[in-house]
């Protein structure tokens, strides 16, 4: 084989490593070498190129961590690991077309994730009447927020964390 053709291989399989490690580098950069170490020597049998490489960078690295010495027992059918929700999910749904998941979370907060660019759109929140003003609770931070009418069924940033939700057209009445 080419040495292009084995380096577009190798660009291929950090590109999926990198994929799928996404959530804990995002949240610990400095695990970004042994998280593509771990993921990609078991694809290095057939991409000597690829061993080479691996080998040549964890001499390099100075930090003490743990190379897997077994696969990890994760599905290959994996292809992304959702992200930018930190609470449990107790609900799940596809749209009926497969471009969106509705996700439930325990603080009944409702989200709604594009399947094609992974993006999290606004927590929906159903906004209430009380004493004749109109409020929202924000689902980041519990705050309470004032608005008015016209905010119905707008994405609306919350006075106190700055996050984006998305208010229900309706109401509900407290009083």
């Amino acid at each position: 084989m080419s040495n292009i053709s084995n380096k577009q291989k190798f660009i291929e399989a950090f590109h999926k490593a990198v994929d799928q490690a996404s959530f804990v580098l995002k949240e610990n950069p400095e695990l970004t070498f042994p998280q593509l170490y771990n993921r990609l020597q078991w694809q290095t049998k057939e991409k000597v190129f690829l061993k080479r490489k691996l080998e040549f960078e964890r001499k390099r690295f100075k930090k003490p961590w743990f190379p897997l010495l077994t696969r990890p027992a994760q599905s290959s059918a994996l292809i992304r690991t959702l992200t930018g929700h930190t609470g449990g999910v107790s609900a799940c749904a596809f749209s009926p077309d497969g471009s969106r998941i509705v996700l439930g979370d325990e603080r009944g907060q409702v989200i709604i994730v594009s399947i094609e660019n992974i993006e999290i759109f606004p927590a929906i929140v159903t906004p209430f009447i009380q004493s004749g003003e109109l409020f929202f609770q924000c689902q980041y931070c519990q705050e309470i927020n004032q608005i008015d009418e016209s905010s119905l069924g707008q994405e609306v940033y919350c006075s106190s964390c700055r996050k984006t939700v998305k208010l229900n057209p309706f109401t509900i009445q407290l009083d």
